[in-house]
């Protein structure tokens, strides 16, 4: 397991500072035996990181060399994954706009490898490049054939060629082999909805250019103005009995898709509510099963995540309640033992007491950040992750990304925290704080490195640091966020 602490850069670290993502280092880091096609399904799912993570690394993310075992990953150096277009728009279609002409953001990325070939990996991304054109976000797409080393990259199709009031974002990408599954949300703003949205990337068998090739897309679910569809996650799973179905010319392995996301109704004691709700398909995402609703409460239920059990079938979906005057902090949790055509009532993972997540508004010294569960199940147990404070012994305040174990989903150990800043010559942990899990279990034996609490998992964790800055009156990070004098840190 592998966790940036506080002593020395860590690739997760470099990729951070990049501000975009561990695609690119993780593909190239790992050994050709480490992705070969195994009789099991393997999806490696690779780390988005944000703003908080590139100011982390820049700053300078370490790691106690003397409370971890040698690192998993080898740092190499980092890679743009913008790059030419070898395929270019057939006549009469838009310009996809690739090597981002106008030098705009990119942020939340999600990316998967190709089960056929380690060297391949995809991935989606929010991405502000069509600003100029058609004013408003879309979904950004980078891969390589390479392992990492070089990127062709181009906007998602369907994308306006005109201002209209039409963005999109929030996408979440599943490779199988043969093809890769994009999920993701557009935002009417002329309408105040949003709508979620699957995009199906067929793999080519090429040596040069571009290994993922746009064939379709399908309309999940509309919203309207009193329903906002946000925020999905997603999971595919290759059925064990296997078979196969048809998608363009292509017979790709058959799969259920899971389908989670948040419907922002405007109800509750803050007019913040917000529902988690689940469905799933057996054709890649061509028809849907009904919604079923999965948290009870009136209020705001965010940041949804979900992990399956690959043996038994055990499907669990984690998310963030936020307190309010009928409800308490907490990760909640739904369970379902048939493939997600029911599911348990929602309960806690983990209860807060008051301000114990770590969670901050925007303003001119801080970035919007709300704690938000990650989780795994690593062949033998479930692992949620996410930030909370009080569980470093240098400060009450300081927020650690600790981690609730649970072996069938059903009752789930105290939190405890994964990798402790490094330690004085007293034992007390340097200040910062640790946020943003991300986490991904190895479909591989002997790949463990770190594991915490002892417990035998295969997981490899990136935790987005935020550290202690030095005390003086004029300091800038990444030339626009200043420190003010008698501030230690960015909070």
């Amino acid at each position: 397991m592998v966790v940036l602490t506080s002593n020395v850069l860590t690739p997760a670290g470099v990729l951070a500072a990049c501000g975009l993502f561990l695609a690119a280092m993780i593909a190239y880091a790992y050994t050709l035996d480490a992705f070969s096609v195994t009789a099991r399904r393997f999806r490696k799912r690779l780390v988005a990181l944000s703003l908080a993570g590139a100011m982390a690394a820049l700053a300078g993310v370490q790691s106690d060399a003397q409370s971890q075992a040698p690192p998993f990953f080898v740092a190499g150096r980092n890679v743009n994954t913008l790059g030419p277009i070898l395929d270019p728009p057939p006549a009469g279609t838009p310009d996809p706009l690739s090597g981002n002409p106008y030098n705009k953001q990119r942020n939340e990325p999600s990316c998967d490898v190709s089960p056929y070939n380690q060297m391949v990996v995809l991935c989606a991304y929010n991405d502000y490049r069509g600003i100029p054109v058609f004013k408003d976000s879309w979904i950004g797409l980078s891969m390589t054939n390479n392992g990492g080393r070089t990127w062709f990259d181009r906007l998602l199709d369907g994308f306006p060629t005109a201002p209209s009031g039409i963005g999109a974002a929030d996408p979440i990408v599943r490779a199988v082999p043969g093809l890769a599954v994009i999920a993701y949300i557009t935002l009417d703003a002329n309408r105040s909805r949003g709508t979620l949205s699957i995009a199906h990337m067929l793999e080519k068998n090429r040596e040069n250019g571009e290994p993922y090739q746009f064939f379709q897309k399908f309309v999940i679910d509309i919203g309207n103005s009193g329903r906002f569809l946000d925020k999905p996650d997603m999971e595919v799973i290759l059925d064990p009995a296997g078979g196969f179905i048809q998608v363009g010319d292509r017979l790709i392995p058959k799969a259920r898709v899971y389908f989670s996301y948040a419907v922002f109704t405007g109800t509750g004691p803050n007019g913040n509510g917000a529902s988690i709700y689940n469905m799933y398909s057996d054709d890649y995402g061509q028809t849907w099963s009904n919604g079923k609703k999965l948290s009870a409460s009136l209020g705001a239920n965010q940041g949804v995540d979900m992990s399956v059990d690959d043996a038994t079938g055990t499907v669990i979906t984690s998310w963030r309640q936020i307190a309010d005057n009928n409800q308490a902090d907490a990760i909640i949790f739904s369970r379902s033992t048939n493939k997600g055509q029911t599911w348990s009532s929602a309960q806690p993972v983990w209860t807060a007491p008051a301000g114990r997540f770590f969670d901050q508004d925007t303003d001119t010294f801080r970035f919007r950040s709300l704690s938000m569960p990650a989780i795994v199940h690593d062949g033998t147990a479930f692992h949620v992750y996410f930030s909370a404070r009080g569980f470093s012994n240098s400060s009450p305040d300081d927020a650690r990304i600790v981690v609730s174990n649970s072996a069938n989903g059903l009752s789930w150990s105290a939190p405890v925290e994964v990798s402790p800043n490094s330690r004085d010559a007293g034992g007390i942990e340097s200040r910062g704080h640790q946020i943003v899990p991300q986490v991904a279990a190895d479909a591989f034996v002997g790949r463990l490195r770190f594991t915490p609490d002892t417990v035998g998992v295969q997981i490899q964790v990136a935790l987005i640091e935020q550290l202690e800055m030095i005390r003086r009156a004029d300091c800038k990070l990444l030339d626009h966020v200043s420190c003010l004098d008698g501030h230690d840190s960015l909070v």
